[in-house]
C-alpha cells in the first residue's frame, strides 16, 4: 500500500496509468485549491499494492480496513457486511474507490488489476462498478 500526500510521491507508483490520473488529480486539486492545498485537510490517494491484505488494519488513524464493515463485525461476502464506499468506478486497467472520512475528506484508492492483488478486492470492486453502472 502506496500512502500518496504529495506529488513528490506520484514517482513511486509502479503503474504508469495510476501514475497519470494521480498526477491529473494533483493539477486539478491545485488548480482549483492553490499550492496551499492540504492532504490533511482534503484527502489523498492510496495506491493498493500486491499482497496488501484487505482484512488487515489500515495504518491510518479512523480508517477501517478495506473490506471489514464500519462496525468492524462484518467481512466482505458475509450475512450484513455492507461496504464503506461512496462510489466505485472501473476504469479499465484499476478500480477508483472512494471513501469519505468526514465532511471534508476523502481517500481515493486506486487497486490495480494485475496479479497478486487480493481476489477479494477484485471481486467487490468489480461487483460494486457494476451495480454503479446500471443505477
Amino acid at each position: 500500500m502506496l500512502i500518496v500526500r504529495q506529488p513528490e510521491a506520484i514517482a513511486q507508483i509502479p503503474h504508469a496509468a495510476i501514475r497519470r490520473r494521480i498526477e491529473c488529480r494533483f493539477q486539478e486539486l491545485f488548480k482549483e485549491y492553490g499550492q496551499d492545498w492540504s492532504a490533511d485537510e482534503l484527502g489523498w490517494f492510496i495506491v493498493w499494492g500486491i499482497g496488501d491484505d484487505p482484512y488487515d488494519p489500515v495504518p491510518i488513524r479512523g480508517f477501517q480496513p478495506l473490506l471489514v464493515s464500519s462496525d468492524g463485525q462484518r467481512r466482505y461476502g458475509e450475512p450484513g457486511y455492507r461496504h464503506g464506499f461512496e462510489a466505485v468506478e472501473d476504469h479499465g486497467e484499476c478500480f477508483e474507490i472512494v471513501m469519505v472520512l468526514t465532511d471534508l475528506v476523502s481517500i481515493c484508492i486506486f487497486v490495480p488489476k494485475v496479479q497478486g492483488i487480493h481476489p477479494d478486492v477484485i471481486r467487490a470492486a468489480t461487483a460494486l462498478s457494476n451495480q454503479e453502472e446500471q443505477q
